[in-house]
């Protein structure tokens, strides 16, 4: 394994230095949002080893409204941008002429299912929920992917405070990746193996005692000072941060492992998201939290009051007891005045905010709606409006996170030899593109492409009873086509365009077929109706002479 020495990890270092320090300035906020939101996010100090596993400090949340917001947005988001009960994603060939090739298209459904199948075992679903709840209330949601020992994929959710990184202000991307993580004696070697640990962390004698590691990853070309070994397109190195300082893991990747998705891209240049819900609404919790402690000792003082009392009086006050009251003694319960019901309506003001910010309402009413009303009329006839103030926000996690991710578990899944080779298709993935079939990508999708379609087709079928001409001018057989495409539907549902043409010609034919068989016997039937149509008449004939004298006598002359 490569070594760094001491000059290429106080170089790095120094890099460290100056991204903390433009970080500072949301560090500050995301605790304010830990504070006032949810304690859960924690202290968020990274460079002080932690204080043992600590439950949150929820003792200052008076009032859980906003906190409990933030909850269903990010549950929201989850269920309805990457349920683990459904697909959220369908691989298709970037080329069009491949796009109507049912043996393609089988193809990466299977690999699809098998990309679905790593996720689940991969753990990645639990991974998410952490992601979305630091993506929404801190502003970015970072987590990291990897392949373990056994030669299988792992996601890995990172807390926020502990990363600084650094945009590419060229391409827009995140790419330079610093990790603060504090380890023990045991995690350490077992991660990074004992011969290669600083000799004042080997000969550590107590157990519990962490250590400070960093961790970075950058592609190759932007520290082109430090030569690093092997042709990995991205490089990763791990120091200790103990003199003398020396990298303790030096590798790479062909590809980047490590997404940091932000909310919406900071004007400042930074890495981080801004106008996230949380950082707008950490003030109005503030204020719900004092409002709520204020209203909660006003109902203690309406209910147990201050007593005033003379000086050397003792009052043992119970309900229904007797108070012993010497002659000129005085006491009586204190009046506290104001009336504090003012502060109801403002909580209902802030509260209000806080569940718009969230889209509390939009993520319920799916939930409600859900398996009962199509997506589609969701998005035009309830919710058209916040779909449209969620697009910028959802194509962040679209183009930020999710792309990443697919496109790293589709390379590794390739590289690890996951694929079956007999699938009809052995792309890269820059040959593929990606539709995301999730409801909430969905609706916006269905909106856009499908709707105005479905809309126009609408507004004909009723015209067809007046004019049944009009059909020819829809092609359903397309439309059906393109209806599977957008609802991600099984290739093997819609027949492609050679079964189909098969069995038009097969109902044609039988088609035909029966005309023949109906025109035959349509024949037969006015044949027979002839034949009998000329029995009768000759029967009416011989009838008729014989009630005919003249005929009679004719007859018998003869």
């Amino acid at each position: 394994m490569q070594i760094l020495g001491e000059k290429d990890i106080s170089f790095l270092s120094k890099v460290l230095k100056g991204l903390k320090a433009e970080k500072e300035p949301y560090l500050s906020q995301w605790r304010k949002i830990a504070k006032y939101i949810d304690p859960w996010f924690g202290r968020m100090e990274e460079d002080s080893a932690p204080k043992g596993m600590t439950p949150p400090d929820n003792s200052q949340i008076y009032d859980e409204t906003i906190s409990y917001y933030s909850q269903v947005c990010a549950q929201g988001l989850q269920g309805y941008t990457c349920s683990a009960q459904s697909d959220f994603f369908m691989l298709k060939p970037e080329k069009s002429e491949l796009t109507e090739d049912d043996t393609v298209i089988e193809g990466l459904q299977t690999r699809s299912r098998i990309m679905y199948e790593t996720f689940h075992a991969s753990g990645f679903y639990n991974a998410v929920h952490p992601f979305l709840k630091s993506f929404v209330d801190l502003g970015t949601g970072v987590m990291i992917m990897g392949v373990n020992d056994d030669s299988k994929i792992y996601y890995e959710y990172v807390p926020t405070y502990q990363v600084s990184a650094m945009r590419d202000l060229a391409t827009g991307e995140v790419n330079v990746f610093f990790r603060t993580i504090w380890l023990t004696k045991y995690d350490a070697t077992k991660i990074y193996g004992e011969e290669n640990l600083p000799t004042a962390i080997t000969k550590c004698e107590d157990e519990l005692e962490r250590f400070k590691f960093i961790q970075m990853m950058a592609p190759r070309d932007r520290f082109a000072d430090i030569e690093f070994d092997g042709d990995f397109e991205f490089v990763e190195v791990v120091w200790a941060e103990i003199e003398p300082s020396k990298s303790v893991f030096v590798g790479g990747d062909h590809k980047k492992r490590f997404v940091v998705c932000p909310f919406q891209t900071a004007l400042d240049g930074t890495a981080w998201g801004i106008g996230n819900p949380g950082a707008r609404q950490w003030r109005n919790s503030k204020m719900l939290q004092s409002m709520m402690k204020d209203q909660l000792n006003a109902s203690q003082l309406a209910a147990s009051p201050p007593i005033k009392k003379t000086e050397g009086i003792y009052a043992d006050i119970k309900p229904g007891g007797f108070i012993n009251i010497p002659p000129g003694g005085d006491i009586a319960p204190m009046q506290m005045g104001g009336d504090l019901s003012w502060t109801n309506v403002t909580r209902q003001q802030l509260q209000q905010m806080a569940k718009a910010d969230y889209f509390v309402d939009f993520f319920l009413m799916l939930s409600q709606y859900s398996g009962q009303v199509n997506t589609a009329t969701l998005a035009q006839g309830l919710q058209n409006e916040q779909i449209r103030m969620m697009t910028f926000f959802l194509d962040k996690l679209a183009s930020s996170f999710f792309e990443p991710v697919i496109e790293y578990t589709y390379e590794k899944l390739k590289e690890l030899g996951k694929f079956p080779d007999d699938d009809g298709f052995a792309a890269d993935f820059n040959e593929l593109d990606i539709d995301y079939v999730s409801p909430l990508y969905s609706i916006q999708r269905q909106a856009v492409r499908l709707t105005p379609t479905t809309d126009t087709m609408n507004a004909i079928f009723p015209l067809l009873q007046l004019d049944p001409s009009l059909l020819a001018y829809i092609n359903l057989p397309e439309y059906a086509r393109v209806v599977r495409n957008i609802k991600n539907a099984d290739a093997k549902i819609i027949r492609s365009d050679e079964e189909a043409k098969k069995i038009l010609q097969q109902q044609a034919e039988q088609k035909q077929q029966l005309q023949q068989q109906q025109m035959q016997l349509e024949q037969q039937k006015a044949d027979a109706q002839t034949m009998t149509a000329e029995a009768k008449a000759g029967e009416n004939n011989n009838q008729q002479r014989e009630q005919n004298p003249f005929a009679q006598l004719m007859l018998r002359g003869n």
